[in-house]
């Protein structure tokens, strides 16, 4: 790795440093054959530990190759300083999860320590959760959340996330959502005839699971995944008609998706009339936003027995409608 001395600048807060690695032969992902063939350089802006209490960031000019023998281009290897998800180097990465496994700070504190958001810290615990040393355990709580998340563990794109519904405090970290390794883990555990409650999506997989090894639990649908059902009927429909008109409708995702009684009424009237010039260019458009609010008003009703009702008769207008996505999500559901 060369740092140029030439290249590094300073302000009052912040050091910027540019480093480039030696050009090396390396093997064409395609055809295997080796290559020194310059295509072309960019530099990638990456956050760095702080220096000095300078807020730090490299400036990592990166070469890609040609293949002569085949004519792929591709870049050199710089996983040792940065991997190719992220924008923050593996240094700083280190530093966060080691921070993360320090159990007296927050992510917020891990956040502000590093000069990253917390977004970031989020995503990279989620991203190596397996890192963390997590206990083997043999006992639920009664009432548990389950739910997975993308990672990279044990070639697995997804990890599985167990959480106490009751403290919001997560319970362990799978390394896969197999069902075989779900069921697995569920005969483990010694007490799963006491879990009364598992919220869920609607994952085949993960209920023929729960069904099979905790037989003495009640299965609620998270309201997230069954309002996100409901919530792509209505954007696949404006998908549809934009890709038909070509004009307009492209922009109108947020609004159409926004629950009506939470608009600020300062914004009340301007998003109204968004969304009316739409309605007037498609009654199709306006009809799915109705069905769309309607379904999103069932929470608001006073007792179980009310949403109960709002839900079936929500059901029997979606799947009785002239539109293919809500009768599609209807019957999902």
């Amino acid at each position: 790795m060369i740092f140029d001395d030439k290249l590094t600048n300073f302000s009052e807060s912040t050091l910027s440093i540019y480093i480039s690695k030696k050009i090396v032969e390396c093997e064409c992902p395609s055809c295997k054959h080796k290559t020194k063939r310059i295509h072309n350089h960019r530099f990638q802006k990456i956050k760095n530990n702080q220096i000095n209490g300078y807020h730090t960031y490299l400036y990592l000019k990166k070469t890609r190759l040609l293949c002569t023998h085949y004519g792929k281009k591709f870049y050199m290897n710089y996983n040792d300083i940065v991997n190719p998800k992220f924008r923050c180097s593996n240094q700083l990465f280190n530093n966060i999860i080691n921070q993360l496994q320090n159990t007296s700070m927050t992510i917020k504190d891990v956040a502000k320590s590093n000069n990253v958001s917390t977004g970031v810290v989020s995503r990279y615990l989620h991203f190596f959760a397996y890192l963390m040393q997590w206990e083997n355990i043999t006992s639920l709580p009664k009432h548990i959340g389950i739910d997975e998340f993308k990672g990279n563990c044990d070639n697995s794109k997804y990890l599985f996330h167990i959480y106490d519904l009751d403290t919001k405090k997560t319970i362990t970290i799978l390394r896969t959502r197999k069902n075989n390794d779900l069921l697995d883990f569920f005969d483990s555990i010694e007490n799963r005839n006491d879990v009364e409650l598992v919220t869920m999506d609607l994952y085949n997989s993960f209920r023929n699971a729960i069904k099979a090894k905790l037989k003495h639990t009640t299965i609620v649908a998270d309201r997230f995944h069954y309002t996100r059902i409901i919530a792509n009927a209505l954007y696949k429909l404006r998908l549809n008609i934009w890709r038909n008109l070509k004009k307009y409708f492209n922009s109108l995702k947020l609004s159409l998706l926004k629950y009506i009684a939470k608009v600020p009424k300062d914004k009340l009237l301007t998003h109204e009339e968004k969304l009316n010039y739409s309605f007037e260019l498609s009654s199709e458009l306006k009809y799915g936003y109705q069905l769309y609010q309607s379904f999103l008003r069932i929470k608001d009703a006073n007792s179980y027995k009310e949403k109960a009702k709002l839900f079936k008769e929500w059901l029997s207008d979606a799947s009785t409608s002239t539109l293919k996505t809500f009768k599609t999500a209807s019957e999902s559901l």
